[in-house]
């Protein structure tokens, strides 16, 4: 019980002195159940809170991530129509289009006989 810091006066038998040893000892064994108890519920609720910030934290993240990826791709104003000159795409609009679909194979070529 140094562990937790739990003063030896809690843990001690504080009844009538005429008391049997076998009373002494299921008293205090009850105050150190009771301790443990304590201590165990108190872990739990921490374990709990820990969840939670995680829980929390993760969210917030992910809330960041989408709000960026909104501001840069879906919040921005198109972009204006290309002239007829120019080859590319702006770069931005680039980034958030899917890329093209590849070229398919060439056939094989003609068996000889």
């Amino acid at each position: 019980f140094v562990e937790y810091q739990i003063p030896s006066d809690l843990l001690s038998y504080d009844g009538p002195e005429d008391s049997t040893a076998q009373a002494k000892v299921a008293v205090v064994r009850k105050y150190v159940d009771g301790m443990m108890n304590m201590i165990d519920e108190s872990k739990a609720k921490e374990l709990e809170e820990a969840d939670m910030k995680l829980a929390f934290k993760m969210a917030e993240e992910e809330k960041l991530s989408q709000d960026y990826s909104d501001f840069f791709c879906a919040a921005m104003p198109p972009p204006p129509p290309a002239p007829a000159a120019m080859a590319c795409p702006p770069p931005m609009a680039m980034a958030c289009q899917a890329a093209p679909p590849p070229p398919p194979p060439p056939p094989p070529p003609p068996k000889r006989r």
